[in-house]
């Protein structure tokens, strides 16, 4: 138990010196300097009047996880993932194992540390470290599919339907799919009451939240629906569904982020240049990676549509695509449908780079 860590938290949040803690239990100033420090630890008749003085209960003060806030989730996410990054993974694992058991009612972390999956993924070496870490966040899924938050059991659901389609389960996480509670959709409504009682800059912040979130989900739909006609072989039916795309990219003048896939499409249409294009943008994305939410940010910010939309935090360790990035050039360069002379030699000149 991190009591003393706790002690010195309360402490300071309710402008206490250790003097004047000292003095309202009724104890020496070198006790608390000592249960603060780790040395020794309050007697167990001491916990209630601790917990009387901060005004919280016992068990908050021996787990201080009840309060954990979404900025301490993101920051302890953003821990495990320098972890992965700096550590063996052994001890990554163990560092993770003990975050969960010292919040273990904390379900944004279980959920946050599960979201991490494809981050850890990337970033450890071998596929028996990679399965250990997917095992543990299918495992806290599974956990978090019981909450009784909605919203919680619904990401959860989500998460674990993820899961089952890199399994190819795809017949089992359709179920659990449409299983799933169907959460009311109020974000139009709130803007209506939100313009009615005059609060307008909330209700711009509301209305371009809830276009954005659509104008990402459409982008989701036209790419499955590429994917479709691709592989019924539908040409003219690919080929309106890319310029529709395109359109809204124009229209809306932020990239939708499914527009890095589109070189696999154009290149099944045969059509040289716009493969290129988009493979040199995906090029570029990737070298950006760690970069890319504080890009999209600032772009955001600049655009009428959507200058008042914060995108959510998403922790990425610097350089975690460094040592897969050759890996991911070299096998696009054996896509037969990647074979036009100019798409070849960006990829060649890219690897050359990499190898300098």
């Amino acid at each position: 138990m991190d009591i003393g860590k706790n002690i010195v938290r309360l402490r300071n949040e309710k402008g206490y010196t250790q003097e004047a803690l000292a003095s309202l239990l009724h104890v020496s100033c070198a006790a608390v300097s000592k249960w603060e420090h780790g040395s020794s630890c309050p007697d167990i008749s001491t916990l209630p009047i601790l917990a009387r003085i901060f005004d919280i209960s016992i068990d908050e003060l021996l787990n201080f996880e009840k309060n954990l806030s979404k900025e301490q989730v993101k920051e302890l996410c953003e821990e495990m993932l320098q972890q992965f990054q700096q550590a063996p993974f052994a001890e990554a694992m163990a560092f993770v194992r003990r975050l969960l058991r010292q919040y273990p009612n904390s379900e944004d972390l279980k959920l946050s540390t599960a979201r991490l999956y494809m981050q850890v993924l990337l970033l450890v070496q071998e596929e028996e470290q990679a399965n250990e870490f997917l095992a543990l966040a299918k495992e806290l899924a599974k956990e978090m599919m019981l909450s009784g938050n909605l919203e919680n059991k619904q990401l959860a659901g989500i998460l674990t339907v993820n899961f089952m389609a890199m399994e190819q389960h795809y017949e089992e996480g359709l179920r659990i799919l449409q299983e799933l509670p169907k959460l009311a959709d109020t974000a139009s409504l709130e803007c209506s009451l939100a313009m009615q009682i005059k609060d307008e800059e909330d209700a711009t912040h509301m209305l371009q939240a809830h276009l954005f979130s659509h104008y990402n989900q459409l982008g989701m739909i036209l790419l499955n629906m590429c994917n479709l006609a691709n592989r019924h072989h539908h040409k003219e039916q690919l080929k309106d569904c890319l310029q529709l795309i395109e359109a809204l990219n124009r229209s809306f003048r932020f990239p939708l982020s499914i527009t890095s896939q589109l070189y696999m499409y154009t290149a099944e249409l045969q059509d040289e240049e716009r493969t290129l294009q988009y493979i040199k943008e995906y090029i570029t994305q990737l070298k950006a990676m760690d970069q890319q939410q504080e890009l999209r940010q600032t772009l955001l910010q600049s655009n009428p549509w959507f200058d008042h939309v914060q995108l959510s935090s998403t922790a990425v360790p610097k350089g975690i695509l460094q040592g897969h990035m050759k890996e991911m050039l070299e096998e696009m360069m054996q896509y037969k449908t990647l074979q036009f002379d100019s798409v070849q030699q960006l990829l060649k000149n890219e690897l050359r780079s990499l190898s300098d």
